[in-house]
């Protein structure tokens, strides 16, 4: 579990942030009788887990015994390969739509207003610094829901970071 000094005290004590929702399903558990096997993630402490929660002892005690395994790990691979994999489907309907292009402006247009629905962003443009690198210019963008940004600005006004 990650936790440290657990025998002998209360899960509320060990962390009292534990989702409610781990007690109500071994509450069930206990009352029922009926065991289950399911994933899901402890927030509190920062872990994914299978389990399989099931009723022991004499029924009228309500014991409940938890045997669950760590699958963190898994979980991020997981995630990691979904998000490469939709970063390919991306990358391949980019191309597609680039392609017949050969107008620089709509190139960077087409390119913002994709990258701008793919990320789920409010604006997304191409900047062109000055020779001097003190202005950026540009034509403007894709934007969703506020104004269009243009036109050249400061690369001060966007401060140092």
């Amino acid at each position: 579990t990650g936790l440290e000094d657990a025998a002998g005290r209360t899960m509320r004590e060990l962390a009292p942030s534990h989702e409610q929702h781990w007690f109500d399903t071994y509450g069930r558990i206990a009352v029922t009788g009926q065991p289950e096997r399911f994933e899901d993630k402890a927030e509190a402490l920062g872990r994914w887990y299978d389990v399989y929660a099931f009723r022991v002892d004499d029924p009228a005690q309500h014991h409940v015994a938890i045997l669950f395994h760590d699958v963190l790990q898994r979980k991020r691979a997981d995630a990691a390969l979904r998000a490469s994999e939709e970063r390919q489907v991306f990358l391949l309907m980019l191309s597609d739509a680039l392609r017949p292009l050969t107008d620089p402006a709509s190139i960077k247009l087409t390119a913002a207003r994709a990258l701008g629905k793919h990320l789920g962003v409010t604006r997304a443009q191409y900047w062109e610094a000055d020779p001097t690198g003190e202005y950026l210019d540009s034509a403007g963008g894709y934007s969703d829901g506020v104004p269009p940004v243009s036109g050249r600005v400061r690369m001060d006004d966007f401060g140092h970071g």
